[in-house]
């Protein structure tokens, strides 16, 4: 056998090694950052989603809860001042 042989194909054997090689950490490297990308919009979409309720509790429930409160305790008022309101034993 040629030797000059044998070193091209250690030669092809090396350079075919490293292109594998090198494409799987690509590979590796793109599947990461696909990854990194959804755990991330997943994060963003439930602190949007949490922030969302938040407003929507603190601006649309506790609106609406301190006006029921407030007609509650002003009919209470009213019927406290009318006198209507004894307590029966």
């Amino acid at each position: 056998m040629n030797p000059g042989i044998k070193d091209l194909e250690e030669h092809n054997y090396d350079k075919s090694r490293a292109i594998l090689t090198k494409s799987q950490y690509r590979a590796s490297v793109i599947v990461r950052n696909m990854l990194g990308k959804r755990l991330f919009c997943y994060y963003k979409k439930w602190f949007e989603e949490t922030r969302h309720y938040n407003v929507v509790l603190k601006d649309k429930v506790k609106i609406k809860l301190t006006q029921l409160l407030k007609n509650r305790y002003g009919a209470y008022f009213l019927l406290w001042k009318s006198n209507s309101f004894n307590k029966k034993n």
